[in-house]
């Protein structure tokens, strides 16, 4: 076994607490979820001309038969995006999403 070297002193693992989930606050309930019957009827654009011209580029990419994979932080998903982003793989424009393990947890939740 290789002992550590480092230099900072190693946690004490015996003091870490959980509790349920159940009792942790949310900020974001199931009333706050963004899904895509929710916004419909909304204006395909964004109002945004780079959002516009990414909009574009992934339409162009998929008609292409090119993948299309969205790397993400948490807050889309920790802000209720997650319905979308699951309609969007479930509708074949998304390829693949990658997020980091907060994104995850997120989503857990």
């Amino acid at each position: 076994m290789l002992e550590y070297q480092g230099r900072f002193s190693v946690f004490d693992a015996s003091r870490i607490r959980t509790y349920d989930l159940h009792q942790r606050p949310s900020k974001v309930g199931l009333e706050d979820l963004i899904t895509p019957e929710r916004l419909a009827g909304t204006p395909c654009t964004f109002g945004s001309p780079e959002l516009d011209a990414v909009a574009e580029a992934v339409a162009e990419a998929r008609s292409a038969g090119w993948p299309v994979i969205l790397f993400t932080g948490a807050h889309l998903i920790k802000n209720g995006f997650g319905p979308l982003i699951l309609d969007l793989v479930e509708r074949g424009i998304l390829s693949l999403v990658g997020m980091n393990a907060a994104g995850m947890i997120h989503d857990f939740e």
